[in-house]
């Protein structure tokens, strides 16, 4: 069984030749451009090396020509691997080591790793010039893409992508309605973005471009768009709900919102912007794992939905024994074509059971409930042989009008383990700025469970995808 990546691109182009591949408030580009574009590249690229087998890093910023170069390395058959700019160099350098890539895709200015061969294309005259056959057949059992993680870490874990996966998910998108012109506020330089984008080409769909997310310009777009999806993380959806509003979302625009918690307060918040709100659990290594639908948010607040599509999601205790209804367990998600090991890790048993995913993640599931998300793991902390959940302490801070970002973390201690303690960022408006109140209406609703101090900061330091930087906070 093969997939041939040059044979569905060409389909996209002959099913709607005129129809937009990818539209900005300013330009548009059909799936005709776009593909015979993306046959100049990858003509261009095999002419100059790259073959069926090679794995190519991808170092550009700009969203077209990098979306050009993946479509293009797609067609030849050469798995890929994003340099994003984001990351620092020695997490370039331990991607591009662990993927074994030979040559890295260049634009502007853009540094690589030492030991790639850097190639800078001619993009005005790829996207101008007429169409020249470049196609090769990919493989099935062969990883098409190579995506990283860093996690809670900070050091790039590397896994595979299969082309059957891509397909799949391409044609799940393909008869998918929501999937017809979606937003996405986050850069192609971050690899769910990217894939994300790839996906939209091979399924159909219109992809959406603002460079500036603001009410003016979602409201303009809409207008001059069919929008049925905007994408964005959890902090950029904390900032556009503070901004004012002439007049809600169409009914017809949904939000879709993952990346990290989405709290209650956030989701009643997002209230005035639309009831069409969508919330996901996902991760890297498998994608899509569930979704909240927008009539579950009032009766579960923390919830994120009911597995999606083909995916199997067991909660297991510390002995590996389902746990019961209701009952807080670790996570084990089964979803095909999911990666089954980390690439150079000596030991895949610490995320990996046979064909079974472990996140680290603790959810639960009420009797005839979604599945609820507590936080993961290795963030849940231990007080005098308690356990002490940050969620508990994140969703009580984050309901109070003056907190605008509330982290909770443990401060360590020889005699009582883990001692809860908290960080917030209050709204520039807040009436109090004293945290012992803060404190205290944390004590009145937890009790033994809540913070025993907190700490009013300026900024909660993030990772580039918006999870806190636990280590960093004051303690």
């Amino acid at each position: 069984m093969t997939v041939d990546f040059a044979e569905i691109m060409r389909g996209r182009a002959n099913d709607d030749p005129d129809g937009a591949a990818l539209v900005w408030p300013d330009r548009r580009v059909s799936f005709a451009d776009l593909i015979d574009a993306a046959e100049n590249a990858a003509a261009w690229l095999s002419r100059h090396g790259v073959a069926s087998g090679s794995v190519v890093g991808v170092a550009i910023d700009d969203e077209a020509n990098h979306l050009l170069i993946s479509l293009a390395l797609l067609w030849l058959g050469a798995p890929q691997v994003n340099l994003p700019a984001h990351e620092p160099p020695q997490n370039q350098r331990a991607i591009a080591a662990t993927t074994r890539a030979d040559t890295a895709i260049v634009a502007g200015a853009r540094d690589v790793p030492d030991g790639l061969a850097p190639l800078a294309p001619p993009f005005e005259r790829l996207w101008r010039g007429r169409a020249q056959s470049a196609s090769t057949p990919f493989r099935v059992e062969d990883d098409a893409i190579f995506r990283s993680t860093s996690g809670s870490t900070g050091i790039p874990k590397v896994f595979g992508v299969a082309a059957g996966r891509l397909s799949s998910v391409a044609e799940r998108q393909r008869r998918d309605p929501k999937q017809e012109g979606v937003l996405r506020t986050v850069s192609i330089q971050y690899d769910s973005t990217r894939l994300y984008r790839i996906l939209s080409v091979l399924a159909g769909r219109t992809a959406l471009f603002l460079d500036r997310l603001t009410p003016d310009s979602i409201s303009a777009l809409s207008r001059a768009e069919r929008i049925s999806e905007i994408h964005m993380g959890t902090q950029r959806l904390e900032g556009l709900v503070r901004l004012p509003w002439p007049s809600p979302l169409p009914p017809e625009v949904g939000i879709l919102v993952g990346g990290s918690r989405v709290p209650g307060a956030l989701r009643k918040a997002t209230r005035a912007i639309t009831d069409n709100l969508w919330v996901s659990y996902a991760t890297s290594e498998v994608g899509y794992i569930s979704m909240a639908t927008p009539d579950q948010h009032e009766a579960y607040p923390e919830g994120v939905g009911d597995p999606t599509e083909s995916v199997e999601v067991r909660l297991v205790d510390a002995d590996g024994n389902p746990v019961a209804p209701g009952e807080v367990g670790e996570a084990l998600v089964y979803k095909p074509f999911s990666p089954q090991a980390y690439l150079g890790a000596p030991d895949p048993s610490t995320n990996f059971v046979g064909e079974w995913f472990k996140p680290r993640d603790l959810l639960s599931r009420p009797e005839g409930g979604p599945l609820i998300y507590h936080g993961r793991s290795d963030d849940v902390m231990m007080m005098n042989g308690i356990k002490v959940f940050p969620s508990a302490i994140e969703d009580t801070l984050s309901a109070l009008p003056d907190v605008a970002e509330a982290v909770a973390y443990p401060i360590r201690s020889r005699v009582h383990g883990d001692i809860p303690v908290a960080a917030v960022v209050l709204r520039p408006d807040a009436a109090d700025d004293d945290p012992r109140r803060l404190l205290a209406h944390c004590t009145r609703a937890l009790g033994v469970l809540g913070p025993r101090k907190i700490f009013v900061l300026d900024r909660i330091p993030r990772t580039s995808t918006g999870k806190p930087i636990r280590r960093e906070l004051p303690g």
